[in-house]
């Protein structure tokens, strides 16, 4: 079963290449590649998000290891790094 958000974009490829077994003429051969390969990706993209550029993956990885820290912090102590100070 189809979620609501992916309809449109079924709707939208269906449109655009062969889905049912048929063959494209050879004339149109590279447009149905090129087609077949913007999907794909933007399926991808949709799904598992875009490439991320060296920056954003330090970034990610830095944010990853403090989370970690945390939890191995609140696991010795019982007490987060954010519950200081609270009554």
């Amino acid at each position: 079963m189809m979620e609501d958000y992916q309809k449109p974009f079924l709707d939208e490829v269906s449109k655009k290449y062969v889905m049912n077994g048929d063959t494209v003429p050879m004339k149109d051969i590279q447009r149905d590649n090129e087609l077949r390969k913007k999907v794909v990706d933007l399926n991808s993209q949709f799904y598992f998000g875009a490439e991320m550029s060296s920056l954003e993956r330090q970034i990610e990885s830095d944010y990853l290891q403090q989370k970690i820290d945390k939890y191995a912090s609140w696991g010795r102590t019982g007490v987060s790094f954010g519950d200081f100070g609270e009554g």
